[in-house]
């Protein structure tokens, strides 16, 4: 079987969709000498993908992942016909689109990874970007053969918004995407790097309004000015003009000094922020899967995490689970891990435990089944 990946629909930056793609890539190499792979990219993102593997090879287009693209018309054409030429070109069987795209005409059995359908549920987009998310989502999955959904609460969606069968949806749920390191120099002496020093309440992510950074900020407030906590607050991502709203809403509350934002952080470096951190807060008001809350846990750290969308399913008994529109619930949820060493070490314990249930080879297995499944239909 000749499997085509088309990644030139994945963010030129390490970061959600992006590190699913590397991930699963990097997992099949480590499962699978069979099957031919060839994995289609844009030149600014092949140094992304390290093919060991002689069944791997990786083919550059004369094309790049630029975000303004998304907004032209010769987008469609783009990829639904010039990149068809190289897949009839290397006589591909299976294709997958580990993103949502646009997909009008299948010229091969195609199966798309849905990560979630957010744009139902908050304002993740401007007003048109929105719009065009939510109908591109029910388009392209009812055209594709296939479709994996990272996890039962995505699954829901698709069947429930976009009317997708269920029994054409296949449940794979990713992994940690920390990258696995010596640690070499201590952890103070990278941290103190970025400004930080002693322990501190951990966030790691985007700045969208869904990201919820907001109330984790009232509820760090809270904190400081009822138990007089010593902790900082760490605020872990690449800034954006979110930010600055952000900080004038800590400033307003009295704890801009007791807030540090780092903006991007590497790959290499960011073990360091996840090991020397007291806990990690991620409130989320909708995700399709929560990878920094596998992270987190892989670290060992006690997690605070959202009682909704896919966030109680990946954390299962291994976290806090908190209302996240309220305020209150989020600080005390803290509080409770803070003021307590048993139930820090518990969680601790537990979150370790909950991590080591998510691996790539496991998704990537269950992503070949999906492959096979979607040939079998022809």
């Amino acid at each position: 079987m000749k499997i085509g990946i088309s990644t030139l629909v994945t963010p030129v930056r390490k970061s959600g969709v992006g590190n699913y793609v590397i991930n699963l890539i990097d997992g099949l190499q480590r499962i699978d000498r069979d099957n031919e792979y060839y994995i289609f990219t844009g030149h600014d993102t092949k140094h992304f993908f390290d093919l060991k593997e002689d069944n791997f090879r990786l083919i550059i287009l004369p094309f790049s992942h630029d975000p303004r693209w998304l907004m032209r018309p010769l987008y469609f054409l783009w990829q639904n016909s010039l990149v068809y030429r190289y897949i009839k070109r290397y006589g591909i069987d299976v294709l997958h689109l580990p993103n949502i795209m646009p997909l009008f005409i299948q010229y091969v059995p195609t199966v798309i990874t849905v990560h979630d359908l957010a744009e139902h549920w908050v304002k993740k987009y401007s007003g048109l970007r929105q719009h065009y998310r939510k109908q591109i989502v029910s388009v392209s999955s009812n055209k594709a053969s296939r479709i994996i959904a990272v996890s039962e609460r995505t699954k829901s969606d698709l069947t429930n918004i976009a009317g997708i069968p269920p029994d054409k949806i296949d449940v794979t749920y990713e992994a940690g995407t920390l990258v696995p390191i010596r640690f070499e120099e201590p952890v103070d002496a990278v941290l103190r790097r970025y400004g930080i020093r002693g322990k501190y309440i951990l966030y790691v992510g985007k700045f969208l309004h869904h990201k919820n950074v907001a109330r984790i900020i009232e509820a760090f407030a809270r904190l400081k000015h009822e138990h007089d906590i010593s902790q900082s607050l760490v605020l872990v991502g690449k800034q954006d003009k979110n930010v600055d709203v952000l900080m004038r809403l800590a400033e307003n509350l009295g704890i801009r000094d007791a807030i540090i934002v780092t903006g991007y952080v590497p790959d290499e470096e960011l073990p360091y922020f996840y090991k020397g951190a007291a806990l990690f807060v991620f409130p989320s008001l909708y995700e399709g899967f929560g990878l920094p809350v596998i992270d987190a846990m892989s670290c060992g750290i006690p997690v605070i995490t959202s009682n909704v969308s896919s966030l109680p399913e990946v954390a299962g008994d291994a976290a806090i689970l908190v209302d996240p529109l309220s305020t209150e619930a989020i600080a005390e949820g803290m509080w409770s891990v803070l003021n307590d060493e048993k139930k820090h070490e518990e969680l601790s314990r537990k979150g370790k435990e909950r991590a080591r249930q998510f691996t790539w080879e496991k998704c990537a297995w269950e992503t070949l089944a999906t492959y096979r499944k979607a040939l079998d239909l022809v």
